[in-house]
């Protein structure tokens, strides 16, 4: 095989770094090369390559576990050791013991990413100082740690400080506990499916999640789902949420005016009688032209309505009745927004707009 061609099958899949000659294994460009790749292509690099600083580098960056595969003197390289665990926590596993011994050591690590903490021996994993660390640089880690650091409040406050999924592995005392539940759900609302039920119908609570993660509302109480102010608030920066809400809510002309000049699509899951309603269609038309396609049958058949539905997605023309489908400027209007709306059209149409 020829150099060229070597170069070209490792860029292709680093993995095939096997098949090419041991010549080749030790060259440093092709090692690079199929390294960058795939970093566990390491295992097949000549021994010569597997201390080099560059080439090991480059693989533990694409991946971590490529540490196995490289020379001694490589996984007792702190700064090299280091990107591994940063890019994989396991790769923690094929590190030097010797620098696990240094507690700076395995704080850089864990500065490097907290995940770690699962694999360390238990003298740092049981080490309030080094959980602290861990759930600080990721609050996930908190996933990771024992009983008793689960039950330590500063833990669990920093771990949802850096990431409010966190509150999913913490206690029912954690979970019921209105200012930490408010610090979780306002940058991660998904979490509130965790929360204490008594705060499931907590008005504040659930408005901050869903600020955060308009589906929320999913999860909450009735309560709250029958709050105006909070429906409100959270349909004007996601209409279609309103389909979590009571259906005194979807029922309610206001807070249906909001949720469509959002977004159009709100309009399926209005109320019929809304969906028949003039001036709640209009807006909701004006939004996403598709939003017709939710309209009653009287209001799919009333030529203004229709007029701005295709005027601002000509695609709209296909839920228009079958009367409109055959008025020139409504199929007009929708050509120019988009030709492809004439397989919506009759044959009429077509031959009088000679197309």
């Amino acid at each position: 095989m020829k150099y060229e061609k070597a170069v070209d099958t490792v860029r292709t899949n680093g993995l095939n770094l096997q098949h090419v000659s041991k010549e080749f294994r030790n060259d440093i460009n092709i090692g690079k090369f199929a390294v960058k790749h795939d970093g566990l292509s390491a295992k097949f690099l000549s021994d010569n390559l597997k201390k080099n600083i560059d080439v090991a580098t480059a693989a533990v960056r694409e991946d971590g576990l490529a540490l196995k595969y490289l020379d001694k003197s490589i996984s007792s390289n702190m700064h090299i050791v280091r990107r591994a665990v940063r890019q994989n926590e396991r790769a923690v596993a094929f590190v030097d013991k010797n620098l696990l011994e240094n507690k700076d050591n395995v704080i850089e690590l864990i500065k490097s990413n907290g995940l770690v903490i699962e694999y360390l021996d238990k003298k740092y994993s049981n080490n309030k100082e080094l959980v602290l660390k861990a759930v600080e640089q990721n609050g996930m880690a908190l996933g990771k740690v024992n009983d008793e650091m689960l039950r330590d409040k500063e833990i669990v406050e920093t771990a949802v400080k850096q990431n409010g999924y966190a509150l999913k592995f913490t206690g029912l005392s954690f979970r019921s506990d209105k200012k930490l539940v408010l610090n979780a759900v306002a940058c991660c609302g998904i979490v509130s499916q965790f929360i204490a039920t008594e705060l499931l119908d907590d008005s504040e609570v659930m408005l901050a999640a869903a600020l955060s993660y308009p589906d929320a509302i999913l999860f909450a109480g009735n309560k709250v789902k029958s709050d105006k102010g909070v429906a409100e608030k959270i349909v004007a920066i996601d209409g279609r949420a309103i389909r979590n809400f009571s259906q005194e809510i979807m029922d309610s002309e206001k807070i249906v005016q909001i949720a469509v000049e959002n977004d159009g699509m709100a309009l399926e899951f209005t109320s019929v009688k809304l969906r028949n309603q003039k001036n709640i269609v209009l807006s909701a038309i004006k939004s996403n032209g598709l939003a017709l396609r939710y309209a009653s049958t009287d209001m799919k058949n009333n030529y203004d309505i229709v007029l701005n539905a295709v005027s601002q997605n000509g695609l709209a023309l296909q839920f228009a009745s079958e009367t409109l489908k055959d008025n020139y400027d409504i199929v007009l209007a929708a050509f120019k927004n988009d030709q492809k709306c004439l397989i919506y059209t009759t044959l009429r149409m077509r031959d009088i707009l000679k197309i």
